[in-house]
């Protein structure tokens, strides 16, 4: 590698050589800073996993070596991918956000040069910035990565996030500070708060982990320990912003790993009384359960079609009891991760009712195949039958205009009217897109069937492009806020 650094170069008498390794997706931005750093070192590998940006040209023009390997299965699978290309006797492992100063740069050459003094590996202190400041105290305070170790002697735990290193032999500890270019702003905070949430969630629940209460213990904790007992208040406000996202991540990840164990065991159907509690308590808080349980807007059509909000267990079995019904239509989509769709699936199972699984949009519209498909289970469900999205507003009088036009033979200018504020929708809002479609609709002066003129399924196939209608619907009004800010629509 070109000498960029302002360390002078070993010693060309000594017979050991040093590796660098680093794994890379999208680093352009601060790759230049880390390659810089370790200039000294005799050979530089990084390890891509697919870059859409310059990080490989880039690293190519600081002397390193590229590989592409884009199936990523981890953080420690690619290290270990990356090692298995080093060929120095000593390695050191450098992530893009970090770099070596000047100080560390020497005592890492000397290490290479007198081959470790005892120890195969060494721990070596990392100060690490959050945002704008670096951080001292809280849970970043002594955190040591074993980082520099013989080629050899050490490898990568093959954890998707968090690996460590799993040394033979003696580990050391050197002085000087890799630096950390950790979080670049809170909204990258919020970003990597998620991502590692999720690939430890992963973990957790393989290994039989997780569940609400626990993270909520975890996350209580690591906030005392980060602020009080680590001293993390000293470093200010950002000291306070970093507990609250280790604290947080915490709380997200035993959960995430509770609904993965969840899920597991509903698609093996071996749920437990604690499973079903659960699915509950989520429809009621989040999925805003315990206010369509004041209100399921619940109309009927003609011929016994029943549009109505997301409904409980307890209310699919009342309307199975006053109006017969034998079919249950969800617009919602397939999502076995969510509790209200496990307990609606088994509610339907047990009172022996039909389940059809739709995936329609407010704020959006279906492309012709899936609006035809619509179309086709209208033609043959078997009534009476419920239909719902989650507020009954907007998805639900979607299919329901439909409904009185394909099945009841009524103009779209009449069946329109499914489409009201008397439901909740708002034509002024995102959602007034399927307003738009049935107007386009209407324009073309289209039948029930196709033996009275153009119908439906022929516009669909002959004019119809559904990007280009919804390029075409602009939004607008406080509605638009209302229904994006306070209803938060699907």
């Amino acid at each position: 590698m070109s000498s960029l650094s302002a360390v002078s170069p070993v010693s060309p008498m000594t017979a050991m050589r040093l590796s660098v390794i680093l794994i890379t997706k999208n680093e352009a931005h601060r790759l230049d800073q880390a390659l810089a750093s370790v200039a000294f070192a005799d050979e530089c590998i990084v390890v891509d996993s697919g870059s859409t940006d310059a990080t490989c040209e880039l690293a190519r023009s600081r002397g390193a070596t590229v590989y592409q390997h884009q199936d990523w299965q981890g953080f420690g699978v690619q290290k270990n991918r990356a090692l298995s290309y080093a060929t120095g006797d000593w390695v050191l492992s450098l992530d893009a956000d970090e770099w070596v100063g000047s100080a560390l740069a020497q005592e890492i050459q000397s290490v290479v040069q007198h081959g470790g003094s005892g120890s195969v590996a060494y721990a070596i202190p990392r100060r690490s910035k959050f945002v704008d400041r670096y951080i001292r105290f809280g849970d970043w305070h002594g955190d040591a990565p074993v980082r520099l170790f013989r080629r050899g002697q050490a490898e990568f735990s093959e954890d998707l996030v968090h690996e460590r290193l799993l040394v033979k032999g003696a580990t050391g500890r050197l002085q000087s500070l890799l630096m950390h270019e950790s979080v670049e702003s809170l909204n990258d905070a919020n970003d990597k708060m998620w991502r590692y949430a999720r690939a430890s969630a992963q973990q957790m629940a393989a290994r039989g982990r997780g569940g609400w209460w626990r993270g909520l213990a975890s996350a209580l904790f690591s906030l005392v320990r980060g602020l009080v007992l680590r001293g993390g208040l000293f470093d200010g406000l950002r000291g306070v912003q970093l507990a609250y996202f280790n604290a947080r991540g915490a709380l997200l990840r035993y959960s995430m790993a509770a609904e993965q164990i969840r899920l597991k065991r509903f698609l093996a159907h071996q749920r437990t009384t604690w499973d079903r509690l659960n699915d509950w308590l989520e429809m009621w808080f989040v999925d805003h359960g315990l206010l369509r349980a004041l209100y399921d807007n619940r109309y009927r059509l003609a011929g016994g079609l029943y549009r109505v909000n997301q409904p409980s267990p307890l209310r699919l079995a009342r309307y199975v009891r006053r109006y017969g019904i034998r079919t249950v239509i969800n617009l919602r989509g397939e999502n076995p991760q969510l509790g209200w769709y496990r307990l609606e699936q088994e509610a339907s199972r047990a009172l022996g009712l039909q389940m059809h699984t739709l995936e329609v949009y407010s704020r959006g519209l279906l492309d012709a195949a899936r609006t035809q498909k619509v179309i086709d289970l209208i033609r043959t469900i078997e009534l009476p039958a419920i239909v719902h999205c989650k507020s009954g507003a907007d998805r639900a009088g979607f299919f329901s205009v439909l409904y009185r036009h394909i099945r009841l033979g009524e103009p779209l200018e009449q069946a329109q009217s499914e489409l009201g504020w008397r439901y909740g929708h708002f034509r002024a809002a995102k959602t007034g897109v399927l307003d738009h479609f049935f107007e386009s609709a209407s324009g073309a002066k289209l039948q029930p069937t196709a033996d009275r003129g153009q119908s439906l399924e022929q516009w669909l196939v002959r004019d119809y492009d559904a990007q280009a209608m919804m390029d075409g619907f602009k939004p607008h009004g406080l509605s638009n806020w209302l229904v994006d800010r306070v209803l938060r629509r699907e």
